[in-house]
């Protein structure tokens, strides 16, 4: 008989199918990680190109339907002149109407207008769309003053975009800014324009929604695949196993059994194991069957060997000494009589 050593009886027992299982899973989850942030990063680049491409074309289409000359001009006017409010000057009325006009073309773009403060970074506001359009709401007031943070004060010398979206209150949004020169070719103010970046994140939420749709359906795939795969490859090994157990028990009947794995037509590595276990099967039957045979021939001369030292106590006894002396004495008397 066989028995499993401690060792193995208090080790835990993790089951092929479930190693499989686990492995496969974890290989798939790395490569949909990879596949996933390949696929977001592509989208968002995607989406932020368009997204730039559209900036750059309101950015241009609102600066060349600005006057240099008249935006110069309406900078020189006060917030009130003799009872006027500059919301009802001609000024400012033209510049909020274009500007409001680009907003109604393009919802998606909020343009306003700035000139350079006193202090270092500080910009005055001229002209908001989001004045006109929401003046309940408008976040900025003709020629009030803002500590610039977000790099607008570079409009006054140069264009440029600020594709990082930012947010606030009103949404997300990326920027385009760049001077207004007047006539001289001189630069009199500056231009932003803010961009809804809506769409992006639109486009980034789309994408995890599908990613998981497509990650969920490919997992539960995945999962039953490598479930029937690992009982299709476990089957045999189990079935190897519990043959090894009767045979390890003495059921060397068993044999038979083995037989079947290796006559396959087709072979593999659980045939190829299945042929030596039985080969070595084979073995320990025969050396069994040997040592039984021996232990039994063992017996029999022991038990002989036994026999004649109990015979020879016997005769090494004086009492048997004494029967051996009177029975030749016996057999001479005899013999001298027939004489």
């Amino acid at each position: 008989m066989f028995q499993k050593s401690n060792v193995f009886k208090r080790s835990r027992f993790i089951g092929l199918r479930a190693k499989m299982l686990i492995g496969f899973t974890a290989i798939f989850t790395g490569i949909f990680a990879g596949t996933y942030y390949w696929f977001y990063s592509y989208a968002s680049t995607l989406a932020l190109e368009r997204l730039r491409d559209n900036l750059v074309n309101t950015y241009r289409i609102v600066n060349a339907g600005i006057d240099g000359d008249s935006f110069e001009a309406l900078l020189e006017q006060p917030l009130s002149d003799n009872g006027v409010r500059i919301e009802n000057n001609p000024l400012y009325i033209a510049h909020q109407s274009w500007l409001v006009k680009i907003t109604e073309t393009e919802p998606r773009a909020l343009a306003y207008t700035y000139t350079a403060g006193d202090d270092p970074q500080e910009i005055i506001w001229i002209g908001d769309a989001y004045r006109t359009i929401l003046p309940d709401r408008s976040p900025t007031q003709f020629k009030e003053s803002y500590q610039d943070e977000i790099g607008l004060y570079e409009g006054l010398s140069q264009t440029g975009v600020i594709m990082t979206p930012s947010q606030d209150e009103w949404g997300t949004w990326i920027i385009a800014y760049g001077p207004i020169y007047n006539s001289s070719g001189e630069v009199v103010g500056a231009l932003g324009v803010d961009f809804s970046a809506n769409y992006l994140r639109s486009v980034q939420q789309q994408v995890r929604m599908v990613v998981l749709i497509i990650f969920a359906i490919a997992y539960l795939i995945l999962i039953a695949l490598v479930y029937l795969m690992a009982r299709k490859l476990t089957q045999p090994i189990t079935r190897l196993t519990e043959i090894s157990e009767r045979i390890g028990d003495g059921d060397y009947n068993q044999r038979g059994q083995l037989a079947k794995f290796h006559q396959r037509r087709l072979r593999d590595e659980i045939t190829q194991l299945a042929a030596v276990f039985e080969g070595m099967v084979d073995k320990v039957y025969q050396r069994e069957v040997t040592l039984k045979q021996q232990i039994t021939e063992l017996k029999i001369e022991i038990d002989h060997s036994k026999r004649q030292q109990q015979v020879q106590e016997i005769v090494d006894t004086d009492y048997f000494q004494s029967l051996q002396k009177k029975a030749r004495m016996m057999r001479r008397n005899r013999d001298e009589s027939k004489e």
